[in-house]
C-alpha cells in the first residue's frame, strides 16, 4: 500500500459522529409503540428484538434523532468487564434490519462514519481484539459494572486504508456474515415448522384423524379419547448436573462443559457458551446428542432463562457435562426425544414452571416443579409420527449450525489479518454491492 501502518493510522474521532443514546423513562413504557433498544437487549454482535420494550408513537416522534437505520455501529458504553462477555462493555454491534427505526436507549453510542470511512469497515474494525483490549483499559467503574467515555472511543487509532480498499474488505467480511444470517434463517424456519406442528397437534388437537376423534373430560380439560395426563416426572428421569470450581474450568482440553450460558433466552442452544471441564463426574452429568437439558438457574430477574430447555447438538465431543445450572430429562421410555424437547420449547410448561423460581440476586428452580408438571401425553403412534419429522428437521438445524461454526471460525481468523493490512486486498478484483461506489 505505499505508506507504512503507522501513516495509515489515524484516530477514530476524526471520521465519526456519535450520538448517545436517550434515558427514556419506565413509566412511558406500553404495550403498543415505537421499539426502545436497550443494551440488555444486545446479543454478541447484534440486538435479540424478543423482549423490546416500547412508548407510545406521540412520545416517540420527540426524539426522531435516536432513531437507529439498519446497519448503524453502536458501542456499549456501561457494562460488565470481560468475566462477562455477553455484557461487557465497549462491546460492538450492527442494527438488523428488523429493528429499523427503533429508538437508542442510553448506555449506548451511535456512530456515523463521514466520507472517507466505509461503515462497514468501521463496524468489523469495532470487531477486532485489538479494538476490545484497548477500549477495555480504558474502561472505569466497581467490580460489578464499568463505563467507558466517548473521549475514549474518540482516540483509539484504526488502521486507515483507502476507501476502496475498506469497500474490499467490508465485501470479504460481509460475504462470510451473509451466509453465517442465511443459515440462521433457514434454522428459524426449521424450529418454526416444528413448533408450529407441535401446536396443531398437542395444544390444538388438529392431528391426522382428528375430525373422527371423541373427546373426553380430564383434569387439564378436554382431551382426545386415549390420551392420559402424566406427571412429568412419571415419564421422563431427572438429573441434576455437575457442582464444580473454578479451578475445574480450563482454556482447553477436559470435557465440553455445558452450562447456563449454553441456553438461550427463550430456549434453545447456544454453542458459544460451551466451557472447558478437566474436574471429576460421573454417568449421569454425561450429555449425548439429542439429549434434552432445562436451565434451573438464571442469573436475570425476568426469568428468560430459568425451565427454558435445550437439545443438544452434534458437538463432535468425545464427552460432554452438564455444570449444576442445569438438570438433564431422559424419557423412561428411551424414545420420543423430539416430541419431549418441543414439549418443552413449544409448550406453556416454561412460563407456568418458571414462577416457582425464587431467590435474591440469582433465581433458583427446585427440580421438583419440573417433575410435578402435569402434562397431556399423547398415543404413541402419534408421538412416534411427529419425532420422524421433526427429529430430520433438528439434525438439519445441527448440520446449518455446524457449518456456521466452521464459517464464524474462518472470518474470525480472517478478521485481524484484514483489519491491520497484514492480508492486502487493495489489488483483488472483488465484485462489490452496486450501492457501493469506489
Amino acid at each position: 500500500m505505499g505508506a507504512s501502518k503507522k501513516e495509515e493510522k489515524a484516530k477514530l474521532g476524526d471520521f465519526v459522529e456519535m450520538q448517545k443514546g436517550f434515558a427514556f423513562k419506565s413509566d412511558w413504557y406500553c404495550d403498543h409503540g415505537q421499539p426502545i433498544v436497550k443494551v440488555s437487549n444486545f446479543t454478541s454482535d447484534s440486538i435479540d428484538n424478543s423482549n423490546i420494550v416500547k412508548i407510545p408513537f406521540d412520545i416517540a416522534k420527540k426524539y426522531k434523532k435516536y432513531e437507529l437505520k439498519e446497519g448503524d455501529v453502536v458501542i456499549q458504553t456501561v457494562g460488565s468487564w470481560p468475566s462477562n462477555p455477553a455484557s461487557v462493555v465497549g462491546k460492538c454491534i450492527r442494527v438488523p434490519r428488523e429493528l429499523n427505526n427503533t429508538l437508542l436507549n442510553q448506555n449506548a453510542v451511535r456512530l456515523k462514519p463521514e466520507v472517507g470511512l466505509d461503515n462497514d469497515f468501521l463496524y468489523y474494525t469495532l470487531r477486532t481484539s485489538e479494538y476490545s483490549s484497548y477500549i477495555v483499559g480504558t474502561a472505569q467503574g466497581a467490580a460489578s459494572q464499568a463505563a467507558i467515555t466517548l473521549d475514549a472511543i474518540r482516540s483509539y487509532k484504526l488502521y486507515y486504508p483507502p476507501l476502496p480498499t475498506q469497500h474490499k474488505i467490508a465485501a470479504v467480511l460481509s460475504a462470510y456474515d451473509d451466509l453465517i444470517e442465511n443459515n440462521l434463517r433457514r434454522i428459524k424456519i426449521l424450529e418454526e415448522m416444528a413448533q408450529n406442528l407441535y401446536r396443531e397437534w398437542f395444544v390444538n388437537f388438529r392431528f391426522p384423524g382428528h375430525e373422527k376423534a371423541r373427546f373426553v373430560d380430564s383434569p387439564l380439560g378436554r382431551i382426545p379419547e386415549g390420551w392420559e395426563i402424566k406427571r412429568i416426572g412419571d415419564v421422563v428421569n431427572i438429573y441434576r448436573g455437575k457442582s464444580y470450581r473454578s479451578s475445574d474450568l480450563a482454556e482447553d482440553g477436559g470435557a465440553a462443559f455445558i452450562n447456563l450460558k449454553c441456553i438461550h433466552r427463550d430456549g434453545g442452544f447456544k454453542r458459544e457458551g460451551i466451557k472447558r471441564y478437566i474436574g471429576s463426574y460421573n454417568e449421569k452429568h454425561i450429555v449425548k446428542e439429542q439429549d434434552i437439558v432445562i436451565a434451573v438457574t438464571d442469573m436475570t430477574q425476568e426469568r428468560r432463562i430459568i425451565a427454558h430447555a435445550a437439545r443438544i447438538p452434534s458437538l463432535n465431543e468425545s464427552i460432554s457435562v452438564i455444570s449444576m445450572d442445569l438438570v438433564k430429562v431422559v424419557p423412561i421410555s428411551q424414545q420420543n426425544e423430539s416430541f419431549f424437547y418441543s414439549l418443552f420449547r413449544f409448550s406453556s410448561f416454561s412460563d407456568e414452571v418458571k414462577q416457582f423460581a425464587n431467590g435474591a440476586n440469582v433465581l433458583h428452580l427446585n427440580p421438583k416443579y419440573i417433575e410435578d408438571y402435569s402434562i397431556v401425553m399423547p398415543d404413541k403412534r402419534l408421538r412416534d409420527v411427529y419425532d420422524v419429522i421433526c427429529s430430520y428437521k433438528y439434525k438439519l438445524m445441527d448440520v446449518i449450525n455446524n457449518k456456521n461454526s466452521i464459517l464464524r471460525k474462518s472470518r474470525d481468523h480472517l478478521l485481524p489479518k484484514l483489519i491491520s493490512g497484514e492480508v492486502d486486498v487493495s489489488d483483488l478484483d472483488i465484485t462489490l454491492p452496486e450501492a457501493v461506489e469506489v
